[in-house]
């Protein structure tokens, strides 16, 4: 009987392990996401005043200030550079909080800008292969055809492959109508078979 409490304390205290890393990954990603929206505001106000100045000194034919031009690009990339870091530092977040509840971390990222995870074949946001992928950011390439441009490569499934699949499965329900692996309500491709979702 000791043994039977021992066991459910240790699921209940992984269980609010998993809870707290959640929630905390909730509110650190909202706080995130607010501030990257307010520098794309700034951002989309500084480029529209940088189109304002450069319009005017056009119409007017006065000649470009470059210094008051250069400014104002200064500040579109200092506002750049504060979105890239905090998108990074939503990225570890999320990356954090996956390690926990154990789940494997994106590979690389498509041109799409989707993630690619471990064991899949293809991309769920564009349908490329990931094969193909791999294989063009090796070279320095970026692919320009989706698996239904290039054809399939029938690619045998591994043990990571169905461990994932089966998570998949038990937590989202939506099912791919070719090859029945499951698929997020977000995928617009099966990651096993590129098959576009209906």
């Amino acid at each position: 009987m000791a043994e039977f409490f021992e066991k459910m304390k240790q699921e209940m205290d992984k269980g609010i392990t998993a809870i707290s890393a959640k929630s905390k990954e909730v509110l650190e990603s909202t706080r995130l996401k607010s501030q990257i929206r307010t520098l794309r505001e700034q951002r989309n106000a500084a480029s529209e005043e940088l189109g304002n100045i450069v319009y005017t000194m056009f119409v007017k034919a006065a000649g470009f200030d470059e210094l008051r031009i250069n400014s104002k690009c200064q500040v579109l990339e200092r506002i750049g550079s504060q979105i890239k870091e905090l998108e990074e530092e939503l990225r570890k977040i999320h990356l954090k909080t996956q390690e926990i509840f154990g789940m494997s971390s994106a590979v690389t990222t498509c041109a799409c800008g989707t993630e690619i995870y471990e064991g899949t074949k293809f991309c769920r946001g564009c349908g490329r292969q990931v094969d193909e992928l791999l294989r063009n950011l090796l070279s320095k390439k970026v692919p320009s055809e989706t698996p239904m441009e290039a054809g399939r490569e029938s690619v045998s499934e591994t043990s990571s492959d169905q461990r994932r699949r089966a998570e998949l499965s038990a937590s989202e329900g939506v099912s791919c109508p070719v090859c029945s692996s499951s698929m997020r309500p977000t995928d617009k491709f099966c990651r096993s078979c590129g098959n576009p979702k209906n």
